[in-house]
């Protein structure tokens, strides 16, 4: 996360990220995220291939 918040939700499990969070997500599993609060929301998403 750049700013503002994030919910994010991972095979079931909910959070939220704010500034300087993370998260990773394997192959598969589930997963949705959203802009969380009444500011603009800014975040880096990033697909690393399969080795």
């Amino acid at each position: 996360m750049l700013s503002g918040s994030m919910s994010v939700q991972i095979d079931g499990v909910s959070s939220i990220l704010t500034p300087g969070d993370a998260f990773y997500v394997p192959a598969g599993v589930p997963h949705s995220y959203a802009a969380a609060g009444s500011t603009i929301s800014d975040a880096i998403f990033g697909v690393a291939p399969t080795y």
